[in-house]
């Protein structure tokens, strides 16, 4: 949870987490990183930004599994951390950007 959400209420941080994933996310761009994005371990897709990521958020970067793509100068990240037999979103940037219909 950002550090400038995480005082306000249980619901408040729900409804920023919604609206934020909704501006990020599209089932076209979804679609576009099954297609075409890079997939793997945390480490070995962003391994310039995998400590700092999994600090900021205090889980292993063992347990983070990433997808990347790039398009029109714009690159789309979300990364995945493994929590018992779920995975939780950890990052989330761009993938509504990556649909093929723009």
């Amino acid at each position: 949870m950002p550090v400038a959400v995480r005082s306000q209420t249980p619901a408040e941080q729900q409804e920023f987490l919604v609206k934020a994933l909704h501006d990020e996310i599209s089932p076209d761009g979804v679609l576009a990183l099954k297609r075409h994005a890079a997939f793997g371990s945390l480490k070995e897709i962003f391994p310039d930004k995998a400590s700092a990521w999994c600090k900021q958020a205090n889980v292993n970067p063992d347990n983070c599994v990433a997808f990347k793509m790039e398009r029109a100068g714009i690159r789309a990240e979300v990364v995945l951390v493994r929590e018992g037999n779920a995975y939780r979103v950890l990052r989330c940037n761009n993938v509504r950007q990556m649909a093929e219909n723009g």
